[in-house]
């Protein structure tokens, strides 16, 4: 990932935090039959070694599943908060437009399990945390087709091999810019800006803009 000191994180916890919120990845590998890549959803924890580590399954079906077995490595890509600032919102339009974003990086290695129970404690898994804030969660035993979808899914851990982060959100910009960027994100609304809007807030310690209006 191309480094910009100013837009990396000081620590682990924002890159943390970016999976939780975001835990779709893009995996990506390359092998005989050349870059491949597929997106899905990972957990992420700790081990018994106290080592970052991700849980997750693909379909058996999946092409990329031979090229990942046979590197045994692969590359996680994930994407927060993201989208483009316009110079149409700033009061000095002699700025130029840009695109903030957070991104996180993960080089792995990928160890594949097999039978029911590895293959039953990565959905679980991923289910329990999708599912934590619900009042009753959902369990795979309530699903009389887990069973038989189950025989055509292979679990993996991921242990992490490198860390990267880079969060894009108006480092180096004037408190103005910074105050009419995230008015226009609010004005433009929508989900993407108004995450954006508050990302960018609580990477500078700031209040949002009680007003979307410039």
């Amino acid at each position: 990932m191309y480094h910009t000191s100013i837009f990396r994180p000081a620590d682990l916890q924002p890159i943390v935090d970016l999976v939780k919120r975001h835990p779709l990845a893009m995996v990506v590998s390359h092998g005989e039959a050349g870059a491949q890549a597929t997106p899905l959803p990972l957990v992420l924890q700790r081990n018994e070694d106290g080592k970052l580590e991700f849980i997750g399954h693909l379909s058996a079906h999946n092409p990329q599943l031979a090229s990942l077995r046979q590197a045994g490595r692969a590359l996680l890509v994930f994407t927060g908060a993201q989208g483009y600032v316009s110079s149409a919102w700033l009061r000095d339009r002699r700025n130029a437009p840009t695109w903030n974003y957070e991104m996180a990086q993960f080089e792995v290695d990928i160890a594949f399990g097999s039978g029911q129970e590895a293959t039953r404690a990565a959905l679980q898994a991923l289910v329990d945390q999708m599912d934590a804030g619900e009042a009753c969660p959902w369990r795979l035993e309530e699903s009389p087709r887990y069973e038989i979808l189950s025989q055509y899914i292979v679990p993996f851990r991921a242990r992490v091999r490198t860390v990267q982060g880079q969060f894009k959100l108006g480092q180096g910009e004037s408190p103005d810019v910074l105050a009419d960027s995230m008015r226009g994100l609010l004005r433009h609304g929508g989900h993407g800006s108004l995450e954006l809007a508050g990302a960018m807030a609580a990477w500078h310690q700031l209040d949002l803009p009680l007003h979307a209006a410039a």
